[in-house]
């Protein structure tokens, strides 16, 4: 049983960003992994290489990402009580150094030219482990950070931070193009490389920040910082955030279509639009997030009123100027929004229930992947491939 499940650390206003930098380096990892595998590079290599000519591989790669977020979820809510009673202490660091020592699965795979559907299988293992990390790592933050105004910072920032993770993994490996062809086991052992490394990173500051002394209050917090009493199972939330993130899936999926095929600008000009929005909304996300931290509710309505303002951009956009407006509103309104609602649902955790009450969160959380990723499933590989021009 861990002896400090209702501690947090106390952290005054001037660390709240080395905490989101700490806590957020498992962002930065995990933003590699998702950008390498999910979402770019393996699917084109699997479409190309792999499943080259097969009229099916969307199906196979469409049920492939179901079943690993259908693993991944049962597992949170099968084994949230399991693990929460094993503490968070030994739990997180270790889960979250586990998932990347799995993925180095797939390019050995890649090494030894594995059977089609065995690299396929592979990587649904992988993936659900990836995603049950996840879980974990996103209910580690009731303990580094207080109820309330630290929260929504320490999310907000450390979101923030896997925007340039992201890149700066891509970057990496486009580096290592120099001496190696793309689609090799190097290429993506690179990459894997470097979610690795920042999951040891993670695992280690995680490590230490847990065996603090900390001050037991969980209601211990500023005058005028508003915060929800903890409930068992706030449902009334999680079906709030169930619109949130399908409306965010849904514009995030086809962004880039209409883009490319309703403006008609170039699959170049498209995919730097794209990575403008991950550079701007590194500092957005964080910044909106600390304005918002004071009132969590209110800056979430000011969100919707950011996405409302998005979508009324998006249908008049008619040229490349008003898109790169909406990709710029879009880039301040995106993370700050999926940040914010994870503050405020870590808010209304239980102590000693953490990892079994963000296990109901995952099946918001990772529905948004879903549908984000199938969705990417049913796009032409030449679509997909486009995402790469700009490395």
């Amino acid at each position: 049983m861990d002896t400090q499940s209702d501690n947090y650390v106390i952290e005054a206003p001037v660390t709240r960003w080395k905490t989101a930098l700490g806590w957020g380096l498992y962002d930065i990892g995990t933003s590699g992994y998702f950008l390498v595998f999910p979402l770019y590079l393996f699917p084109v290599y699997l479409a190309e290489r792999v499943f080259a000519g097969d009229p099916k591989f969307e199906l196979y790669w469409g049920i492939a990402q179901g079943l690993a977020v259908f693993f991944a979820v049962t597992a949170g809510l099968a084994l949230g009580k399991v693990l929460d009673l094993k503490g968070m202490q030994r739990v997180a660091p270790t889960i979250i150094v586990f998932a990347p020592v799995v993925c180095f699965l797939l390019p050995l795979l890649i090494a030894v030219h594995a059977r089609p559907r065995i690299l396929l299988g592979a990587y649904v293992v992988v993936h659900a482990i990836h995603l049950l990390s996840l879980t974990v790592y996103d209910a580690s933050l009731t303990r580094v950070a207080k109820p309330g105004a630290d929260r929504a910072v320490v999310s907000g920032w450390a979101w923030g931070w896997g925007y340039v993770g992201g890149l700066a993994c891509m970057g990496l490996m486009e580096i290592g193009l120099f001496f190696y062809p793309r689609y090799s086991a190097w290429d993506f052992g690179v990459g894997v490389f470097y979610y690795l490394v920042a999951s040891l990173l993670a695992a280690g500051w995680l490590r230490r920040t847990l065996t603090r002394q900390t001050v037991p209050d969980s209601t211990a917090v500023g005058g005028n910082e508003r915060i929800n009493r903890p409930t068992r199972t706030p449902w009334g939330l999680l079906l709030s955030m169930l619109l949130v993130v399908d409306g965010i899936a849904v514009f995030m999926s086809y962004t880039g279509l209409y883009g490319t095929k309703v403006v008609g600008l170039g699959e170049r000009q498209m995919t730097m639009m794209l990575a403008l929005l991950q550079l701007l909304a590194f500092p957005l996300t964080g910044i909106f997030a600390t304005l918002g931290s004071r009132n969590v509710p209110k800056a979430l309505l000011l969100c919707g009123g950011g996405w409302l303002a998005t979508v009324v951009l998006l249908v008049s956009a008619s040229d490349m100027a008003r898109l790169l407006i909406t990709i710029i509103v879009v880039s301040g309104v995106v993370g700050s929004t999926q940040a914010l609602l994870r503050a405020l649902y870590a808010d209304q955790i239980l102590a000693q229930h953490e990892i079994e009450g963000f296990g109901k969160y995952a099946l918001i959380e990772k529905e948004f992947l879903f549908r984000l990723l199938g969705t990417e499933s049913c796009c032409l590989h030449q679509e997909l491939r486009s995402c790469l021009v700009l490395f």
